[in-house]
């Protein structure tokens, strides 16, 4: 029997793991829709949801666990790390402005109300901060 999909970001994975993982029903699994970092070391999660949905509980406990391991990361490490990407290291100093949620209250951007962690948000607004400013 195939996974419900009505907030999966792929439904092929879901039913993968579905038909795979030891009990389904232990297992939660969901998506981070964006993740922005620039050249500063800024970055940032991000959950969209459009029509104004709620992040369901599953999710929002997952996504804020992420939030507080980069936070308490962030914190131990003075923010500044070192990652290998294909044998190559980088060192990066990251700025973490945290997990946010942003809710349209249409289907598009262009047109909706919008909403970051509950807050009523200008377009021009949302763009700044996306843009880390």
């Amino acid at each position: 029997m195939g996974a419900k999909t009505k907030f999966a970001p792929d439904a092929e994975w879901m039913r993968f793991c579905s038909e795979n993982l030891p009990d389904r029903r232990q297992f939660w699994i969901t998506d981070v829709d964006s993740v922005i970092r620039d050249r500063d070391g800024n970055l940032m999660l991000i959950e969209r949801k459009m029509k104004n949905r709620a992040v369901p509980i599953c999710q929002a406990v997952t996504l804020s666990a992420l939030n507080e391991l980069i936070i308490q990361g962030v914190e131990a490490t003075g923010g500044k790390i070192e990652v290998e990407v294909y044998s190559k290291k980088y060192q990066i100093e990251i700025k973490y402005y945290g997990l946010k949620v942003v809710q349209c209250a249409s289907s598009s951007y262009a047109d909706g109300v919008l909403y970051v962690n509950g807050k009523e948000v200008s377009k021009q607004e949302l763009i700044k901060l996306l843009s880390f400013q």
